[in-house]
């Protein structure tokens, strides 16, 4: 079941002024829980170019709707149909394409750059906030700039002008290219947490196909998966983690499982490991662990027995 929320806005004078009721903290109050619940696709919807919401009012609206955390913040862009009440007025000095779907590209308040910048803006947050593949990382950093009192409109702009300042907008990108500009906008950030839950994402939503040095996830070869060879042909051992397990053969393992080193925060976020075990492991001066990573899903991550790496 999917839900679609068209808010629109949150600034009521643009409500008023397009003749439209939201009550928007009974909105909060009746879709918080249904997104919380996590059984039900929750689409939120914003429009560029509606009266009296300049640039940062709109960051505002983005604001307010990203604090419910939707799975996907659609943003779509203001159309004048012929005859309608915002075509016919005179009050707002709209600029728009004279041929269907008669698109805005300015308004009274906001000018034609800030609505192309938007107009990347919104492609940036499509390939990565909305995208189901990254779910991971974009929940946690969803999670710390809601925590952490951040603008998040702010965040995604930030990374949309990194985008422009490759001119990837004027390329045609496949999937790596877009997580290795991720990789190293997260490289720069130096948001390490947020790289090392790209790299799991990577894993687990290209089936452990989409790899390179540049992504932080060199080719997997049958040696690195050997190194742990006493693990993976103790059979009863694996089944503690891995229900049903039996050795077949290495080229079924490197298929279906990838070892990868993360530090303590990113383990937790995992889930491979808990709170209480990061103390632990921080008071025997152990930083990162390697973890198991079930390409298909099938169960949580998890620390591979005895494979730590202590502090240098």
């Amino acid at each position: 079941m999917q839900i679609e929320v068209g808010v629109q806005s949150t600034n009521p004078e643009t409500l008023k002024a397009i003749q439209r009721y939201n009550n928007w903290a009974h909105i909060c109050e009746v879709i918080r829980p249904v997104i919380e619940g996590g059984r039900t696709h929750v689409h939120m919807d914003l429009i560029v170019g509606l009266p009296h919401e300049p640039y940062e009012r709109f960051g505002e609206s983005f604001n307010d709707v990203f604090s419910l955390t939707p799975h996907a913040l659609q943003i779509g862009f203001l159309k004048l149909l012929q005859g309608s009440g915002l075509e016919r007025s005179k009050d707002y000095d709209y600029v728009y394409d004279p041929k269907a779907p008669y698109e805005v590209l300015a308004t009274h308040v906001m000018p034609y750059d800030e609505i192309r910048f938007l107009k990347h803006f919104e492609d940036v947050f499509e390939r990565f906030y909305n995208s189901e593949r990254l779910r991971t990382v974009f929940g946690y950093l969803g999670r710390r700039l809601i925590a952490n009192g951040e603008s998040a409109f702010h965040y995604f702009e930030n990374l949309t002008k990194a985008w422009l300042a490759q001119n990837l907008h004027q390329r045609k990108l496949n999937d790596r290219d877009q997580m290795a500009f991720l990789h190293d906008y997260f490289e720069k950030q130096n948001d390490v947490i947020s790289k090392e839950l790209l790299e799991y994402d990577c894993l687990v939503s290209f089936g452990g196909k989409v790899r390179g040095d540049e992504l932080g996830l060199p080719k997997q070869t049958k040696e690195l998966l050997q190194a742990g060879e006493t693990f993976w042909r103790d059979e009863e051992l694996v089944k503690q983690f891995i229900p049903n397990y039996r050795f077949v053969e290495w080229r079924r393992i490197r298929q279906d499982y990838c070892e990868h080193t993360v530090t303590l925060a990113t383990a937790v976020i995992l889930g491979a490991i808990s709170e209480a075990e990061q103390k632990t492991y921080k008071t025997k001066g152990i930083d990162r662990v390697t973890l198991i990573i079930d390409v298909k899903q099938r169960q949580t991550p998890f620390v591979r027995p005895e494979a730590v790496l202590v502090n240098e």
